[in-house]
């Protein structure tokens, strides 16, 4: 919660060593410019004055400042600003960097990717990265970070033909009854009746 007419803290968290420039929109209608150098490094900690009740929307952006560059990326965070004498938080911005409690595991790897884990007894007040060089967000196994999507390449299985089962089935055999033909030239004798015996 963010109170009206009271300093609001504002937490940017970016990538180690940077040089570069930053445009910070307060999303009232105001904003500042500024340069975040090695004696001026990320995170950088602004602070700001609502006057009044409102729902807005704060946006860092990367912006040419003098001979700096810009910073790369931007991101938005929406804040509720609630009436004057509320409990007074703050906003953590993040690019490309661990947020507010949590430390980087190890070195920045050469693509920039990175992972983060959570600093023991220090408050976290957020664990979302705003993601930029094409990598992606990810949050696994206790740690966060900035990583760039696996290319996962599969082979395509040729299909296998499917084995068809035959099942042979025998078909009945007509039975011919054996009849001897008759000789030629004699009469086929007529078959001998059963007498019956008294």
């Amino acid at each position: 919660m963010i109170a009206a007419e009271a300093p609001t803290d504002i937490v940017i968290n970016g990538s180690p060593g940077s040089e570069c420039g930053i445009m910070v929109d307060y999303g009232d209608g105001t904003s500042s410019a500024h340069t975040v150098t090695p004696a001026s490094p990320f995170p950088l900690r602004l602070s700001h004055t609502y006057p009044k009740i409102a729902d807005l929307s704060v946006r860092a952006l990367g912006i040419a400042q003098g001979a700096a560059a810009a910073c790369a990326g931007a991101v938005d965070a929406s804040i509720h600003v609630s009436p004057a004498g509320s409990k007074i938080e703050y906003v953590t911005l993040t690019i490309n960097s661990c947020p507010e409690g949590w430390s980087l595991v190890g070195n920045l790897n050469p693509d920039k990717s990175f992972r983060c884990t959570p600093i023991p007894d220090a408050s976290a007040p957020t664990n979302l990265i705003h993601c930029t060089e094409g990598m992606k967000y990810f949050a696994r196994s206790g740690f966060i970070g900035c990583a760039h999507p696996a290319v996962v390449q599969v082979a395509a299985a040729a299909p296998t033909p499917a084995k068809a089962k035959v099942v042979a089935k025998a078909k009945p055999v007509a039975k011919a009854s054996a009849k001897t033909p008759p000789a030629k030239g004699k009469p086929a004798k007529p078959a001998a009746k059963p007498t019956a015996k008294e």
